[in-house]
């Protein structure tokens, strides 16, 4: 008796757990149907096409994952089929009105993205998002005071929301008011203190008004946040070199290089800086990387030409010296690198040519003169 009541005790747990998991796995369906908004609601239109709320809270789906001409068909849907006569509580509309805004917005269509944030505003005058988004658009517009005004107002029914301090403080910077910039940008910090945009724009701010170190220290700031983020390594290394220090700069550069290294504009630059540090091996690979992704221009071939120059490679030198000089016939540096390479090679009628040449268009120039002198 005593087995068969374990062996049944045994059958019941068994049931019970298959019970069990049948309820965990409708609930997990059931959950990952509501977590997937966009299925979700895709469903709901299925089941009631004429209804309004499943075509706004799908397109607002599509809105959040950026699929901003999914979102306008969505929402153009259900302002259609609120004029046919339908109605839904105002705040709904103006939601509507902002997001179709938006989704015109981000797709380039500018005055029909105006037109639905007014009729948002005129909706729900306290909407500070439809404020906001239309700040954005003026902001994108180059309207600056306009866009000014708009992040105000957001901010006014929204005071906790950093990214609208943060584009205010970009609005007043684009219409030349530092100091306002610079408080706005601080406001966003203060409400969100990782907020690496913010410390980003405030470093730029401190550049442009001459601020220097104060720039430096909010870039770096924003690199302590994200150590790859691209802009803040660019605009350090600009600083860094502002205040002559080569190697600094070199540093950060090819940190940015190591994630982006397509950029040929960035490898001038850092083939430039190994020139003025004399490393000029590391100088004509940096420069004929830069080439290589289509740079191109008189600055570059004069300083790959100097750069072969200074290791003796006087072929090369003189190949990259004549590029630079047909981008520029009136430079007088070049002319000048070019009649040393004819010094060295014992050329000196044609060195003294090219000398005479670079003193016409620098008749000051106390170097060039010297070596012209030598050669008499």
């Amino acid at each position: 008796m005593e087995e068969r009541y374990d062996l049944k005790k045994i059958y019941i747990y068994i049931l019970l757990l298959f019970i069990i998991s049948i309820f965990i796995f409708w609930a997990y369906q059931r959950n990952s149907f509501w977590i997937d908004k966009e299925i979700f609601w895709q469903d709901a239109i299925k089941k009631s096409p004429k209804k309004i709320r499943p075509y706004i809270n799908l397109g607002a789906a599509y809105l959040e994952k950026k699929e901003y001409k999914k979102a306008e068909y969505y929402l153009s849907k259900a302002l259609r089929l609120i004029q046919t006569g339908q109605r839904i509580p105002e705040k709904p509309y103006s939601s509507l009105y902002n997001n179709l805004g938006e989704s015109y917005l981000y797709l380039g269509k500018l005055k029909k993205a105006k037109q639905m944030f007014l009729i948002a505003i005129k909706k729900n005058p306290k909407s500070y998002i439809a404020y906001y988004n239309l700040g954005i658009l003026y902001k994108k517009t180059k309207r600056y005071n306009k866009a000014i005004d708009a992040f105000k107002k957001a901010a006014e029914f929204n005071p906790f929301e950093p990214k609208i301090y943060n584009n205010l403080g970009i609005a007043y910077a684009l219409s030349g008011d530092n100091l306002n910039a610079k408080n706005s940008f601080e406001k966003a910090i203060m409400l969100k203190p990782n907020y690496i945009k913010a410390y980003y724009n405030l470093g730029n701010v401190y550049r442009d008004m001459g601020k220097i170190d104060e720039g430096i220290k909010m870039y770096e700031k924003a690199l302590t946040i994200n150590p790859d983020y691209p802009n803040g390594l660019k605009n350090i290394a600009i600083l860094y070199i502002k205040k002559r220090d080569w190697n600094k700069a070199l540093d950060y550069l090819k940190r940015y290089l190591s994630h982006h290294g397509d950029d040929a504009a960035i490898w001038e630059l850092v083939g430039n800086l190994s020139f003025l540090l004399g490393k000029y091996d590391d100088a004509i690979d940096e420069l004929k990387k830069a080439m290589m992704l289509g740079r191109k221009g008189y600055i570059l071939y004069n300083n790959l030409g100097a750069a072969y120059l200074e290791v003796s490679k006087l072929d090369e030198a003189e190949k990259f010296l004549k590029m630079a000089l047909s981008s520029n016939p009136n430079a007088a540096k070049t002319l000048e690198n070019l009649a040393d390479i004819y010094v060295k090679i014992g050329e000196n009628e044609k060195a003294a040519a090219f000398y005479k040449k670079a003193l016409k268009i620098d008749p000051n120039n106390k170097r060039i003169e010297r070596k012209l002198n030598r050669l008499k």
